[in-house]
């Protein structure tokens, strides 16, 4: 995928990301508040329960396995969330390096979605200008983002 495709799918997946990173956390507290459920020492048995059929894990495994399924789906929701938030600080602080013209039609066009007419009307020129401007505005962004290929 050559830079200038990146880009366009980062300005396009800008607004997810950028929601991801700010609710992630909240995700991740109550996972970690599940973690510290355990079960009550009366339901806990260490072995099979006698004259049953079949070998069942005890309540206590089954707890273990899903505890370690909780800390690897934290570890992995903290690592995407570190991911999503690097990734919108690059296109913020890309977006901030431009003209202030420039951050506007991007804004509008690729992150807040507009068609061309509202992104026209919003800036107050032409319909085929901020077509032709945002092109080189994208492969700004694209060497500004990605500037080893």
């Amino acid at each position: 995928m050559d830079a200038i495709s990146k880009t366009l799918l980062w300005l396009k997946h800008y607004r997810a990301w950028k929601s991801f990173a700010q609710h992630s956390g909240d995700r991740i507290r109550e996972l970690m508040q599940e973690l510290n459920l355990s079960p009550s020492p009366g339901a806990v048995r260490y072995d099979k329960v006698p004259g049953g059929k079949g070998s069942g894990d005890s309540v206590e495994e089954k707890h273990l396995e899903r505890q370690q399924d909780t800390r690897a789906l934290i570890d992995d929701l903290k690592a995407r969330s570190r991911t999503a938030r690097e990734s919108t600080t690059l296109i913020e602080l890309a977006i901030s390096s431009l003209a202030p013209a420039d951050k506007e039609l991007i804004t509008h066009r690729a992150i807040d979605g507009m068609t061309w007419t509202a992104t026209a009307i919003r800036c107050g020129c032409g319909e085929s200008y901020c077509r032709r401007r945002c092109k080189i505005i994208i492969k700004e962004l694209a060497f500004i983002l990605f500037p080893e290929q």
